[in-house]
């Protein structure tokens, strides 16, 4: 069971964006634990690595992890996910697959789908998002999806991923935190985002400018045509993507 106390570090939706990783690192100081919510490889351009600097961190400092939709599938391709299975950029992810050597396919085969204890003497749940079908939450699902959990008694705060928003906010009586994401950015601004958890309720968000020039840079060694390439280097320079395109 989960016990994390101090300054921590959450994040999320890495994406295998090495540059972005190591500038959140880097801008979050020091540390007395972190929390992962999920998806450190897909769609991206140095998965192993990106696993390799979660482990690595993971060997500094208490450290929770989680599986992400993207993780699974580059661990069990074609497996069904609470939303389907994850049919968009496919050679983008058999590539991911491939690249993902015996170190860290191990490391990732360890990491749980959920996570439950105490960070900061607050009882909370880890997962990766709370709607497999919404690209947004709104209170209603997030109230939901809490009655479904057999943890949700004395449940304080959820913390997850997925939806690469920053987000914080009461829902039925349990507070509902995302960090944002670091790799694959939505918000029209391309700066990588996190949240620094103090004891014992200050959460606060940030972001951070990192080397999107050495992320799109290495685009060119990953197969698909000019034209998904264009759609990703957007998303690296400017913090938007057209999800249709995908």
């Amino acid at each position: 069971m989960m016990d994390l106390r101090g300054r921590i570090l959450i994040i999320a939706d890495v994406h295998a964006n090495l540059p972005a990783f190591e500038a959140v690192l880097e801008a979050a100081g020091d540390v007395d634990g972190c929390i992962f919510c999920g998806d450190i490889v897909g769609y991206g351009t140095q998965p192993a690595a990106c696993v390799y600097l979660l482990e690595e961190l993971s060997q500094r400092v208490p450290t929770c992890a989680i599986l992400g939709n993207h993780d699974v599938y580059a661990l069990e391709p074609g497996r069904p996910w609470r939303g389907g299975p994850v049919a968009n950029g496919r050679q983008w992810e058999k590539w991911t697959v491939a690249q993902l050597d015996a170190r860290a396919r191990r490391f990732l085969c360890d990491l749980p789908e959920f996570a439950g204890g105490t960070c900061n003497d607050r009882c909370i749940h880890i997962c990766h998002y709370v709607s497999p079908i919404s690209s947004h939450v709104d209170d209603a699902t997030v109230a939901e999806e809490l009655d479904s959990w057999e943890c949700a008694e004395g449940l304080e705060m959820v913390l997850f991923g997925h939806f690469h928003r920053q987000i914080d906010r009461i829902v039925a009586g349990v507070r509902v935190v995302n960090p944002g994401a670091i790799g694959q950015l939505r918000e029209g601004r391309p700066e990588a985002e996190f949240a620094i958890w103090e004891p014992p309720d200050a959460i606060s968000f940030d972001r951070v400018s990192y080397d999107v020039d050495r992320t799109v840079a290495a685009l060119a060694e990953i197969p698909m045509t000019p034209e998904y390439r264009d759609t990703w280097e957007i998303n690296y320079r400017k913090g938007i993507v057209d999800l249709s395109r995908e």
